[in-house]
């Protein structure tokens, strides 16, 4: 074994280690020169700024930084990690510059910029990519021929956006409020705004509206209807904030349907959500779906939705808040427990009582833990807020009496929201009350359009008819669908023939019924009606452009200013290149190939056998 002697007191150390732990413990001034460090070829290239000592290794001059100077935080010490787009390696953020210089020979020039709000930073950052659209499609240019495409600039990419509306926040009037008012207009023909009282005015159907406020009240056909099937069992409504610059609240109430998922029925934006702008919601939902008696009610711990609905529509069996809410505003009023130890406690006994699902057993843990509160000096402050705002509306938030309810939290209505605010709005405070998103349909109707399209053109040589019904064969498989004739009337709009009607799904046994509809003669005239529309519009085209032409002049002598002619002219002038466009593509019949008709490449070592 290997000495290693002190040669101050003539003690030997089986490691150099362990006689460096005796030098610094007994002769704390000559550890340099009684225990060195054995360098073994290394070069100390990193030195401390604080005591001058020198590592060979930047990581451990990191740590013996945080470790006797405290000058660097670990959270700090550790650098974010970026993947090189050339190389694909890991690096550090601080190490890119290098990494890129050195390695690739791209020296990167920093330069930093400041922005006086976030709104300033995505106009610089949407100037970059309309430089990087500009240099992909010159560089596209070929020896053969120089076309005008290749000449791009700005200016022609911002034209191309305002001719066509490409842009995303496309509005119909730099002032939001005539912009709103527009919209309001057009929506009205559709049945779809039931309410509409904008600021600056007052309303005679509404009295106790104010000057300031502004109220929009939306509720199509659709809603309506699913709202009368669905509206005796669970209505949910809460309200959300923070998605404009005003400082309107968005309040969605919304029913459970067969399935169990949320449908939202109608909205209301409003600048104030009490009882009285509440009772207005109420009473307008009444006039097209009558009055309203739902199992449970449910929404959070304020009572303005609760009352308004008490005072406009009939009494729900039971009226339950939110778990979510009431967890927490636990959480948040936990600050009148003094202690730490204490708050955890007191948190686990009020989530022991809101889960407890036996009534007698609930009662029994809530008489103790109430007399445990209030007796205790460090919770008795919580335990007098539990006592005023929980005691005597226990049927509202207690799991033992909202058993087979059917819901249990406002879940659908929070996750609505939240894909409102953090998907559509990208979690930012729109400056504008209506943002439009063009030419985007959801999942369901797309699908519903495809199997519509699919029955229209269905081979009438796969339809089996037997004893019971049809026998329908599918498409895309081998499977069968069982179609049987129901008595039960069906409101569906979508028809095939007059003698058979329409066609509807069973919510029941999921199986495709025919509604048998033959007999009403009314209805059948609806449908011949229907299916000679397309004749009609045909034959009819000469007077439908004299109509339109005629309601255009008129429109156009109405024009008043120069701003009233610059918006028309603004809206107009998308019509005349997307008529060449849709005249072109029946032209020349060019389609964009679906991913499926596409054949991928396959492969060179695709046939390889595997190796054993």
């Amino acid at each position: 074994m290997e000495s290693n002697p002190c040669a101050e007191c003539a003690k030997t150390f089986s490691s150099g280690t362990n006689l460096r732990q005796h030098v610094r413990k007994f002769h704390p001034t000559k550890c340099a020169e009684l225990a060195p460090f054995k360098t073994s070829g290394k070069v100390f290239k990193f030195p401390c700024d604080t005591c001058s000592k020198r590592f060979n290794d930047k990581r451990n001059l990191t740590a013996h930084k945080r470790k006797f100077h405290d000058l660097l935080p670990k959270t700090e010490a550790k650098s974010a990690v970026c993947i090189c787009p050339l190389c694909s390696r890991k690096v550090a953020k601080d190490q890119f510059e290098t990494h890129m210089h050195y390695l690739h020979d791209l020296p990167l020039i920093k330069e930093n910029i400041e922005f006086p709000s976030y709104d300033y930073f995505i106009k610089w950052k949407n100037g970059l990519e309309q430089k990087e659209e500009i240099s992909f499609v010159r560089d596209s240019i070929s020896n053969e021929k120089l076309e005008r495409l290749h000449l791009l600039t700005r200016k022609d990419l911002l034209n191309i956006e305002r001719c066509f509306n490409l842009n995303s926040e496309s509005c119909r009037h730099a002032n939001d409020a005539i912009s709103v008012d527009a919209l309001i207009t057009e929506m009205k023909v559709s049945s779809c705004v039931r309410f509409y009282n904008p600021q600056d005015s007052l309303s005679e159907q509404c009295p106790g509206l104010k000057n300031e406020d502004f109220m929009l009240i939306i509720m199509n056909e659709a809603q309506c209807e699913i709202l009368k099937k669905f509206g005796t069992d669970c209505i949910c409504i809460d309200g959300t904030h923070g998605m404009n610059s005003y400082g309107f609240e968005i309040v969605t109430l919304m029913v459970i349907d067969e399935m169990r998922q949320g449908f939202p029925c109608a909205f209301l934006i409003c600048n104030r959500t009490d009882q009285e702008t509440i009772s207005i919601f109420y009473e307008h939902i009444k006039k097209y779906t009558s009055s309203l008696k739902p199992n449970v009610f449910m929404s959070d711990m304020a009572d303005s939705f609760y009352n308004a609905w008490l005072a406009i529509m009939d009494r729900p069996a039971k009226r339950l808040y939110c778990s979510w809410h009431v967890d927490h505003a636990w959480r948040k009023n936990l600050s009148k427990v003094k202690t730490k130890d204490k708050q955890i406690e007191v948190y686990h006994l009020l989530r022991t009582l809101l889960e407890e699902k036996d009534i007698p057993t609930f009662e029994i843990i809530f008489n103790q833990a109430l007399k445990v509160l209030m007796e205790d000096s460090c919770t008795q402050d919580f335990g007098c807020y539990f006592r005023d705002n929980y005691l005597k509306n226990t049927h509202s938030w207690a799991y033992c009496f909202r058993l087979h309810a059917g819901l249990n939290t406002n879940m659908h209505l929070e996750r609505m929201h939240k894909t409102i605010k953090y998907i559509y709005l990208k979690g930012r405070n729109v400056k504008r009350l209506v943002m439009l998103h063009k030419g985007k349909i959801t999942s369901k109707v797309q699908t519903l359009r495809q199997r519509h399209i699919a029955s229209l053109k269905l081979d009438p040589d796969k339809i089996i008819e037997d004893q019971n019904g049809w026998q329908v064969s599918s498409t895309t498989n081998t499977e069968m669908y069982s179609v049987q004739e129901n008595i039960i009337g069906c409101t569906s709009t979508q028809h095939v023939t007059p003698e058979t009607a329409c066609i509807s799904l069973n919510a029941e046994d999921g199986e495709l019924q025919i509604v048998n509809k033959a007999d009403d003669d009314l209805q059948k005239q609806l449908l011949v009606a229907q299916l000679n529309t397309k004749q009609i519009r045909g034959e009819k085209l000469t007077e439908r452009k004299q109509e339109f032409n005629n309601e255009m002049k008129t429109l156009i002598d109405s024009v008043g200013c120069d701003e009233e002619l610059d918006m028309f002219m603004k809206f107009t002038a998308p019509v005349k290149p997307t008529l060449n466009a849709m005249r072109m593509s029946k032209e020349t019949e060019v389609n964009f190939q679906s991913p499926s008709s596409v054949q991928p490449c396959e492969p060179a070592n695709k046939r390889i056998s595997q190796q054993r």
